[in-house]
């Protein structure tokens, strides 16, 4: 029988370990290289304790083809060499250079995931980057989003637009209270002296007018600033729209008929809710211009379901046309003469995306009935 050589098999299991590293290695790299995204790392370069560059140790197809240079040329390069504009300040990071974030990744151990505007060189994009500690450098993955960037843009002036458009439409039906006011507030002037009525009658056009410079405030702030929450009474924010829609009411002889709980408080976004109201109930008195029975009505309810309160609001002008009705949340679509097909739309957008609700509109008998479900927070 022949003799094993102890020696022949170790250096045949070192061989086969090799192999077996060298196979894993390809495949990793093969796996890194098929990635949409830029993968590198880097070690850190230290002098007295200070990490004051950072040497690149790897990078990936993808990584190497935004960067414009082959892995012979930058693996083994110095970060400040290769790519200098990360030690510049940049405004998409309030003032801070991109050597300063990875710096911060490396002394702390956490990751950062951020978003930035790089233009140095032949580079002039919007990055999003995640990067980890690895050893003691780091690894960062990266992909261009300057399309995505410009989409989100787009949209932003967009909504800017449409939000415009809405402050349009909600101002139409205040500047028509008001011509009425004026009218009457003329007519008494003229052959009464009752100063109470007067005074009544110029008091409406005073919160009138409010109404409407607070419009333009409350629409800038959703587009542009953080809206903020706030305690409030349903109920007074109802009564005060009715008041305000009162002249209006009297003349189409629509009666309201209020059914809300008593003393609803609640903790949300209160003047966005109101412009959602109001156009709702401009909608209803609009569709009253075309129809002719006796009794007109509004009517308001509310019922809590879990952690959303639906309030309700029905009429009895007629309904929407069941090929219309699927169609009225689109931006501009409507089925009046002098319509803009704002309204709706607009207050689609608040409820889904401030008061992170639904809103949904059904034909009933003679009529329409408009639910609004919105998220509840705790008092």
């Amino acid at each position: 029988m022949k003799k094993i050589n102890k020696k022949s098999v170790k250096k045949l299991k070192k061989d086969n370990k090799y192999k077996k590293v060298v196979t894993s290695k390809k495949k990793l790299q093969t796996i890194l290289d098929s990635s949409i995204n830029g993968i590198m790392s880097f070690d850190a370069i230290v002098n007295s304790n200070e990490i004051v560059d950072f040497l690149i140790t790897y990078s990936n197809a993808k990584a190497c083809e935004i960067l414009s240079y082959s892995p012979e040329e930058i693996i083994g390069q110095r970060l400040s060499i290769i790519l200098p504009g990360n030690f510049i300040a940049l405004n998409s990071l309030n003032g801070k250079t991109l050597f300063e974030v990875y710096k911060e990744v490396v002394k702390t151990g956490k990751p950062k995931v951020f978003e930035f505007y790089f233009a140095y060189g032949h580079l002039e994009e919007w990055f999003r980057v995640k990067v980890v500690k690895y050893n003691n450098g780091f690894t960062v993955a990266f992909s261009i989003i300057t399309k995505e960037k410009e989409l989100e843009e787009q949209s932003s002036l967009a909504l800017k637009g449409v939000l415009l458009e809405a402050i349009t439409h909600q101002w139409r039906q205040p500047l028509a209270e008001i011509n009425s006011i004026l009218f009457k507030a003329h007519y008494l002037i003229k052959n009464d002296n009752s100063n109470d009525i007067l005074c009544n009658e110029l008091n409406k056009i005073e919160q009138l007018t409010e109404f409407l410079s607070n419009t333009l405030e409350d629409f800038q702030r959703t587009v542009f600033d953080n809206a903020q929450t706030e305690f409030f009474s349903l109920n007074m924010i109802v009564e005060n729209m009715i008041f305000l829609l009162m002249n209006s009411l009297k003349e189409k002889e629509v009666q309201i008929i209020n059914n809300l709980e008593n003393n609803i408080m609640l903790n949300s976004y209160a003047k966005h809710l109101k412009h959602v109201l109001f156009a709702i109930f401009q909608n209803s008195l609009e569709a009253f211009e075309e129809v002719t029975q006796n009794e007109k009505f509004i009517m308001i309810s509310s019922k809590y379901e879990k952690n959303f309160l639906i309030i309700s609001i029905r009429d009895n002008a007629g309904g929407i046309d069941d090929k219309n009705i699927l169609r009225i949340f689109e931006k501009k679509f409507t089925t009046k003469k002098t319509g803009t097909g704002i309204g709706l739309f607009i207050s689609n957008l608040i409820v889904s995306k401030l008061l992170k609700g639904s809103i949904k509109v059904q034909n009933i008998k003679f009529g329409v009935q408009v639910d609004i479900a919105i998220k509840v927070k705790e008092l």
